[in-house]
């Protein structure tokens, strides 16, 4: 027994969950061991307390690409680290049987079927009584075999079907399963269970149906079982004969047509997606330290059962306009003999940071449909020998040169916010070993900027790559599968001019790499124009007069209604935000300066900021510190070089605004007060990773 099962079994018994493992238990040890699926049943009134369990063992839900035709049935998976197995579960509140293309019956049996089951031996699954399950197999068998399933699902049985060579069509487990259940099943109390539980369900109709699926059943007794059944299960009918055929005609043939465009490579196959998000798992190394290795076995391993996507960002797929400017170039190169020089290097540099800021796009959407997405390699600041800006590097950066470079290091700039960032750190001596072909100079400028470079704490995930390879396989395992059930959060600093808000922000971006401190409205061009039409009548009534006022009133509601989308859907543009000027901040200043004429508007904000941030970092200092920071930088601030009282009034409005909107009694978040005069910069941005990772501090 798996030891993720058997801690599942021992948190049901303790919290008395109504449930049994509901089919398929002649193999019920292959299903201990994580080979075979769990097809669990779980009464409705304990469904919170039993989705409760699945998260405290961490369990995650999947989206099956039929999952629309069977709504009462999830799916759930698990990790068992000890083994490397990842469990499925499938989730039944009801007893939804039928055809394989659109299960259109339900009995309504559950608590019978419920009560019926126990542990043998205790501290192993509950299934029901042998009987009970005999007679569901034989239902289930017998509406799996009908006339619309054969026709629009497999053709080789519709053609022995209609050969007359028999319809039982039960394949090896199913035949076990059956001699199974009818060894093991006592047959006076199978008709006592037949009266009691199915009165609908004759017993003779019942030996009908159980002859049909013998294997020396005669040739079209699977016909007449069938329609003798389904006459009998009318009232339990989800849709109606009609609305069947039309449903099981057009899943079938969209099956079919998926399947041919799967086979000639039109198509790829789909698998399940992960739910509410994917998530970017990146991954670093020098040559030789087995990245396209360990890529290749998380892909077979999770590609089993979920989608999964590769993307090089190295070697990021070239468009048109490469190709374009590359048959100009020749034609340069004919003309005036000029070949790679500096312009021809930086149009190709300018080319490739475009490229690999497209390929990283093309991951955060891939991510949103619910993939993972594995990126080899990825740009990161202070790395020079891999994937990072070098245009101005190489011309210095003037006229043409300058537009070239800043266009290069906006690119690289843009891509950031992977949710884990795994490093294989690779000795270079040992790089030099696993690849001798390789220019050794550059092998070992790339694998010994990862092996000496610092790493922060928390910046990145640091595997020895120099370890055997299924202990690292394993690290990088349990890392993905941790990632997937970590939930992204939103936290803001507030505090007045000069408590550090900036410094800390770019502190921790220079020490993580999964972290933004702003939202793109470039991305989110719908709701902003939705927010300009609801805002219309204000907006005209304020244009010639605090126009500022309205412009951060404005982008207050829109920051809100992205986060508000992002909280719902559980994605955000990164693992992490941490917004330096946030909808508090907004909300604050707008609270010392009255804007008449917007007070609905306000209070409708103050409601729904709850809903867009997590929790509230305040940063705070003594007023004296404040203002000397204020008057020391060079960025412009009405206090700067004015009077102590004047500051002193100006920190103390702000201070009662904030507390106005996150102190006791009114928003229900989580605040934690950092002192920045006690703390230094690095501290403060040590505490915000701490939160962001839930660990406490002092």
């Amino acid at each position: 027994m798996l030891q993720l099962i058997k801690e599942f079994i021992e948190a049901t018994d303790a919290e008395q969950i109504r449930y049994c493992h509901w089919k398929s238990n002649a193999a019920i040890e292959r299903t201990l061991a994580g080979i075979n699926d769990l097809d669990l049943l779980v009464a409705e009134e304990d469904s919170e307390r039993f989705l409760s369990i699945l998260q405290r063992l961490k369990f995650i839900r999947a989206i099956s690409p039929v999952e629309n035709w069977f709504p009462p049935i999830s799916n759930y998976y698990g990790y068992d680290a000890a083994s490397g197995r990842i469990v499925h579960l499938h989730l039944h509140y009801q007893l939804i049987l039928g055809y394989d293309l659109i299960k259109n019956y339900h009995l309504p049996i559950e608590k019978e079927f419920l009560a019926s089951s126990n542990a043998t031996p205790p501290g192993n699954l509950k299934i029901p009584a042998c009987e009970m399950e005999l007679i569901v197999f034989v239902i289930r068998m017998v509406l799996k075999r009908r006339l619309l399933t054969l026709i629009f699902g497999s053709t080789r049985d519709l053609f022995k079907a209609i050969s007359g060579q028999g319809r039982d069509g039960l394949g090896e487990s199913a035949r076990n399963e059956l001699e199974y259940l009818r060894a093991k099943a006592d047959p006076e109390i199978v008709d006592v269970y037949l009266h009691q539980y199915f009165p609908f369900l004759a017993p003779e109709l019942f030996a009908e149906c159980l002859a049909s699926i013998l294997s020396d059943a005669p040739g079209y007794a699977w016909l007449a079982a069938g329609r003798n059944l389904t006459r009998t299960l009318k009232p339990y009918r989800r849709h109606s004969l009609l609305a069947t055929a039309f449903i099981v005609a057009r899943r079938g043939l969209g099956t079919k047509l998926k399947g041919v465009l799967t086979r000639i490579g039109l198509r790829r196959r789909a698998r399940k997606r992960l739910t509410p998000n994917g998530k970017i798992i990146a991954f670093l190394g020098g040559d030789g330290a087995g990245k396209t290795t360990n890529i290749a076995s998380l892909r077979n391993w999770f590609g089993k059962h979920f989608e999964i996507s590769i993307i090089h960002l190295g070697k990021p797929s070239k468009g048109p306009l490469w190709y374009l400017l590359g048959g100009l170039l020749k034609t340069r190169k004919l003309i005036t003999s000029k070949t790679k020089d500096h312009f021809h290097q930086s149009l190709k540099l300018w080319l490739i940071a475009r490229y690999r800021y497209h390929a990283f796009r093309r991951a955060l959407r891939l991510r949103s449909k619910g993939s993972l997405v594995c990126l080899d390699r990825l740009p990161l600041p202070g790395m020079r020998s891999m994937d990072s800006p070098k245009i101005r590097a190489l011309t210095g950066g003037e006229g043409l040169y300058s537009y070239l470079a800043n266009r290069e290091e906006a690119y690289y700039s843009r891509i950031r916010g992977v949710d884990e960032l795994l490093v294989l750190r690779l000795d270079p001596t040992i790089a030099a070993s696993r690849r001798p072909h390789d220019n050794q100079q550059e092998l070992a400028n790339r694998s010994g900027e990862v092996w000496n470079r610092h790493w922060p704490r928390g910046y990145a995930h640091l595997l020895d790559a120099a370890k055997p390879l299924d202990e690292v396989e394993k690290n990088i395992r349990d890392l993905v599968w941790a990632s997937l059930y970590t939930l992204p959060k939103i936290i803001e600093l507030i505090g007045p001019a000069g408590a550090g808000k900036s410094s800390a922000a770019k502190n921790i971006l220079s020490t993580t790499c999964d972290l933004q401190t702003a939202v793109s409205w470039r991305d989110h061009q719908f709701i902003c124009l939705k927010v300009m039409i609801n805002r219309l009548p204000l907006i005209l009534k304020s244009i010639g007069r605090r126009q500022r006022h309205l412009k951060i009133l404005l982008g207050c509601e829109v920051t809100m209604k992205i986060l508000q989308q992002h909280r719902q859907k559980q994605v955000l543009p990164c693992r992490n935000l941490v917004l330096e000027a946030g909808p508090i901040s907004s909300l604050a200043y707008l609270e010392t300066h009255n804007f008449v004429g917007a007070d609905k508007w306000l209070a409708e904000l103050h409601e729904t900021m709850a809903m867009t941030i997590d929790s509230v970092v305040w940063l705070d200092a003594s007023d004296d510190t404040l203002k000397a920071r204020i008057d020391d930088r060079s960025k412009k601030h009405q206090l700067k070089n004015s009077d102590k009282s004047t500051a002193e009034e100006f920190f103390q409005i702000y201070r009662q605004s904030f507390s106005s909107l996150v102190g006791k009694n009114k928003v229900d978040l989580p605040l934690k007060f950092i002192d920045t005069e006690r703390h230094s910069i690095d501290q403060v941005a040590e505490m915000i990773n701490n939160l962001l990772q839930g660990k406490q501090d002092g």
